[in-house]
């Protein structure tokens, strides 16, 4: 992933900043449905923060997360925006 004109950002970069949000919000620890709100909100929140800064003037940040859950039972998914 590299930087591109019409980016005019660098992929890895954001790539990195998304992973990072992920991993400080759900940590080492196992899924808990009861902090579904908190961890969107982390994600979001880091997220955004990290990539605003790092992107051109010209260009707009939209963060979306969608959290699946597969605990043998089906799936939970949740969005948020």
């Amino acid at each position: 992933m590299t930087e591109t004109p019409e980016q005019g950002y660098n992929t890895a970069d954001v790539y990195k900043h998304l992973k990072a949000a992920v991993d400080m919000a759900v940590g080492p620890g196992e899924y808990q449905h009861g902090k579904l709100d908190e961890l969107h909100t982390n994600i979001i929140d880091y997220a955004t923060k990290k990539i605003t800064a790092i992107r051109p003037i010209s260009v707009k940040v939209v963060v979306t997360c969608t959290i699946v859950q597969n605990s043998g039972d089906g799936f939970h998914i949740s969005n948020t925006t």
